[in-house]
């Protein structure tokens, strides 16, 4: 059986939508029990809008891979 390396690739505006999909699976996973259900839509909405991920996706100093 041979191994493969997983693709990862730079995102592009296209795949915002998709980032902002994972993010909020992922963290909703990990943090829920953690969290109250209105504690953690005030995080997502304030951190995982798609307005706010297009701006951090455009700044220079960013970068966004998906594997």
């Amino acid at each position: 059986m041979t191994e493969q390396s997983p693709e990862i690739i730079r995102i592009s505006i296209k795949d915002v939508e998709t980032l902002r999909s994972l993010s909020i699976q992922t963290f909703t996973e990990t943090f829920a029990g953690q969290n109250t259900e209105s504690d953690m839509q005030q995080y997502i909405s304030e951190n995982w809008s798609a307005g706010r991920l297009l701006a951090e996706w455009a700044h220079t100093d960013s970068g966004f891979y998906l594997g």
